[in-house]
């Protein structure tokens, strides 16, 4: 099994930071807490820091990462010493795949499971950065949110993130310990500005004089950020768990299926007390003033796209009076793309309909990415269902 021990063993195509890196990290313990730990994390943000440990980039100490889910149990994680790989995947059938190894998550928990020991690890001076991939439906004031906060004020542990990281702000507070920053990598426009007003909104709850809700509105930085990376989903006979072959005797139970292609994009401003962001400078990360625009880039190109694929096949599929209620008869994204009729329209809406109207997005060709945009939506290797457009 994939695990420390066993990392020096890994064939040669298995790239890996030094397992004297890992060890170090682990000694160090955790500087990044980020809750969510699902495939997109693993493929992008958790990729990242991986990218800055082998390179040795500036901070690469300060890019070990505990990764919490509220709810899930995250034994499969332990038993690899928090390893797992990345795969990802050609442009075509007959490009090289590259297997990563990722060290940077250096344990996972469940914070139902073990409260305190995320609360504690939120309290540490060297927690600089909480990040998130919760989903967009996490970022309402709701039912869920009033329970906790009921909960919270009779003495019972937080259940939701903003629970875990209102608790922690607070004390942090009380304590005289700056806050952490807070990195929302969720689909979601402006989605920093939503996280800090869930936060105040969950503050509201708890705090009839405001105090708190202007304290974290004054101190808290949340910078706004747009996020571009394809998560493929496992072939079937994978899904729910399996056994993946690493070469040399060794496997892994966790394997995220990814393309080559990754950007982050992220406001970011240099405050006085707050620690620098550790990604700046890294290939695939852009520092702006304004994420917003590339969101309205990536919203018209990327997801206007898959609405003009979705509609397109699912008028093709009903007009044969073949339709059923399963969308998996849609067929895959990959394959209905390439078709050179379709793939002639799709340029013809990209080039004579959107990429005009865009605006230009410093450090970034808007026409270039429109273009990879139809190439990466076109990998024969992605096994993405037309249906899941559709949800």
């Amino acid at each position: 099994m994939l695990s420390l021990s066993t990392l020096p063993n890994l064939p040669a195509e298995c790239e890996s930071p030094p397992v004297n890196l890992a060890l170090e990290l682990r000694q160090h313990g955790p500087s990044i807490v980020h809750f969510g730990n699902g495939s997109f994390f693993k493929a992008f943000l958790a990729s990242f820091a991986n990218d800055a440990i082998t390179r040795q980039h500036v901070g690469w100490r300060d890019m070990s990462i505990l990764a919490v889910n509220m709810h899930s149990d995250a034994s499969v994680h332990s038993q690899q010493d928090g390893l797992y790989a990345v795969k990802e995947v050609g442009l075509s059938s007959t490009a090289a795949d590259r297997v990563s190894i990722i060290t940077s998550v250096i344990d996972c928990v469940c914070a139902k499971q073990d409260f305190q020991h995320v609360a504690k690890v939120l309290l540490s001076k060297q927690v600089h950065t909480v990040s998130l991939t919760i989903t967009a439906p996490a970022y309402i004031c709701n039912q869920e949110l009033k329970d906790c906060a009921s909960r919270v004020q009779r003495g019972c542990p937080p259940t939701t993130v903003w629970g875990f990281l209102f608790s922690a702000l607070q004390e942090r507070k009380r304590r005289g310990i700056p806050a952490f920053r807070i990195l929302s990598c969720d689909n979601l426009p402006r989605n920093g500005s939503c996280a800090k007003d869930v936060l105040c909104a969950y503050s509201s709850l708890l705090d009839n004089n405001r105090e708190m809700s202007d304290w974290i509105r004054g101190n808290v930085f949340a910078p706004n950020t747009a996020v571009d990376r394809i998560v493929f989903q496992p072939p079937a006979e994978k899904k729910g768990g399996g056994v993946y072959e690493l070469g040399n005797g060794i496997h892994t139970s966790v394997e995220v299926l990814t393309e080559k292609y990754k950007l982050l994009v992220v406001e970011e401003s240099c405050r006085e007390g707050l620690y620098p962001f550790p990604f700046d400078g890294l290939p695939g990360v852009l520092v702006v003033d304004d994420a917003s625009t590339f969101s309205e880039v990536k919203l018209r190109v990327m997801n206007g796209i898959h609405y003009a694929l979705a509609c397109w096949r699912l008028y093709e599929f009903m007009s044969t009076r073949a339709y059923e209620q399963r969308h998996a008869c849609l067929g895959s994204v990959p394959d209905f793309v390439n078709r050179p009729l379709v793939a002639a329209g799709l340029r013809k809406m990209l080039f004579r309909e959107v990429v005009p109207h865009l605006l230009e997005v410093k450090g970034l060709d808007v026409s270039l990415y429109a273009r990879t945009v139809l190439e990466r939506i076109g990998n024969p290797k992605m096994n993405d269902p037309i249906g899941r457009l559709l949800h």
